[in-house]
This record gives structure tokens, C-alpha cells and sequence, in this order.
């Protein structure tokens, strides 16, 4: 399968390929729900076993049981491996629900989760010594690289297949991940040389998600020259309409007789 980094490397070939800090964080995390799912499997199946027991002492049959709390806790809080830990709030709050509501204590919810699977804790430990590497070398792609390696190296001793595959993509692509840690004059603020960002697809993202929504919105589109002027409209100053290239003022240039009131007759 051909990447967007093999095209790069063919006919951009003075172009330096950026891997977005966001992908990486997005596939960590991909592989941590995998092997959420991979636990969840396990209790499913352990459920499966008390039902059938279940129906074998009472000489039923029935088909579900009654989720168990380990299943209840790997649906509902799965997000304590996900969500950065610095942005996990652990005031206790009250939740409302149908039944009137209770105090929910994140503290001793997340102790319970982590202990349903003893890889938990290291899973999250090690996904956390990426995401702070990340929020770090501000404009320093030499000590990003160093840290990068020494990440890569924790992740192949890890003992946990899925951080080693992580290190092999990592590996693999680690020029390009220290790429994205190059900051760039920020062209909002003028020339103010302090007034830096970090190289990043956001922006693109931000425009791409522009047509997305109007085809969700519209729940498809059946004319493609509508819907490329409405996005033209929508992000152009002065977009070219049906492809001839003319200017808001132009395009509302009405010269014909003014409209008169409308009065409505009665049938």
C-alpha cells in the first residue's frame, strides 16, 4: 500500500515528511481500545459460562444474563486508559439518573478498573511517557530525537506486544515525527518573530472538515457545482464562481429594474 510518505519521497524529493503528533497519540490509543476489547472478550466469555450454568441448575433457557460489574466498568470507564491523566478531573460530583441519582468517586472508580488487569496501570504509564514527551522541545527536534529513541527503546522492553509494535512504527518513522516538532513564525500575528506554532495539519483539518459537514448536513450531494460555490462562499473572500473568476462586488452587481411591492390577491 502506497503512503502519503512514499509520495514525498517520489516526487517531492525536497520536501521533508511531518507525521502530526495527533496521528501518534491516535494510534496509541487505537491499540490501547484493542486491548481493552481483547479483556472485555475475556469476560464475555466468563459470562457466557455462568449463563450456561445458570440454565443447566434451573433447567431454563435463558439467552442473556445480567452484565457483570468487571463488563459494566470496561464499557463505562474505559476512558481512564484513553483520556490524558492530566486532564482527568478527580473531584467526586453527583450524577443524576432515572433512578434519582449517586455521588461518583473517580478515584475509587479508576482504582476498580485498574484492577481488573494487571497490564492496566503499565499500559497507561507507558502511553503517558508519550503524551508528555509530546508537550515538550519546543522548537527542538535534536532533543525530541534523543527523547523519541529512549521512548522507543522503553516501549521494546515493555513486555507488552502491543508497545512494541508502537516502537517499531515509531522506528520506523521517527524522522518524521521529530519533524513535527519544528515551530513556525505564525503568519496571524504579522511578523512578531515570538509569535510561534508548531508545524501541524491542523489547519488543513480545519478546512477539510468544512465540506464534510455540508454533504452530513445535506445528507449527500447531487450537484457538484452547487456544493463546490457554496463552499467557496463559505471560506473565500473572493471565490470564483462557476468557474469564471469574478468578485463579490461583481457578482452582486444587479442592474436590471428594482421590484416592486409585492401585493398579495385573494383567490
Amino acid at each position: 500500500m502506497i503512503t502519503y510518505l512514499d509520495f514525498s519521497g517520489t516526487y517531492f524529493t525536497e520536501a521533508s515528511s511531518i507525521i502530526d503528533s495527533f496521528h501518534v497519540v491516535s494510534r496509541i490509543n487505537t491499540k490501547i481500545k484493542q486491548y481493552i476489547n481483547q479483556v472485555k472478550r475475556r469476560y464475555k466469555e466468563a459470562d457466557k459460562r455462568k449463563l450456561e450454568e445458570k440454565n443447566y441448575r434451573t433447567n431454563s433457557s435463558h439467552k442473556t444474563i445480567k452484565k457483570s460489574r468487571e463488563l459494566r466498568l470496561l464499557d463505562n470507564y474505559s476512558w481512564f486508559l484513553l483520556k490524558n491523566n492530566d486532564d482527568i478531573d478527580y473531584t467526586p460530583y453527583w450524577r443524576n439518573t432515572r433512578n434519582g441519582g449517586y455521588w461518583f468517586d473517580p478515584i475509587a472508580t479508576e482504582k476498580a478498573f485498574m484492577e481488573l488487569y494487571s497490564n492496566f496501570k503499565t499500559i497507561r504509564d507507558l502511553k503517558e511517557l508519550y503524551v508528555r514527551f509530546n508537550k515538550n522541545h519546543v522548537n527542538d527536534s535534536a532533543g525530541a530525537m534523543t527523547e523519541q529513541e529512549q521512548i522507543i527503546s522503553q516501549y521494546r522492553a515493555s513486555g507488552i506486544a502491543m508497545f512494541r509494535d508502537i516502537a517499531k512504527t515509531l522506528n520506523t518513522n521517527k524522522q518524521a515525527i521529530t519533524n513535527s516538532f519544528i515551530y513556525i513564525r505564525d503568519e496571524k500575528y504579522g511578523r512578531k518573530e515570538d509569535m510561534l506554532r508548531r508545524i501541524s495539519n491542523g489547519p488543513m483539518e480545519g478546512f477539510n472538515v468544512l465540506p464534510k459537514s455540508l454533504k452530513r448536513n445535506s445528507h449527500g450531494v447531487s450537484n457538484f457545482l452547487y456544493t463546490r460555490n457554496r463552499i467557496l462562499w463559505a471560506t473565500r473572500k473572493d471565490p470564483s464562481m462557476l468557474a469564471v473568476p469574478k468578485t463579490r462586488k461583481e457578482v452582486h452587481n444587479n442592474t436590471g429594474k428594482k421590484r416592486g411591492p409585492y401585493n398579495k390577491k385573494d383567490n
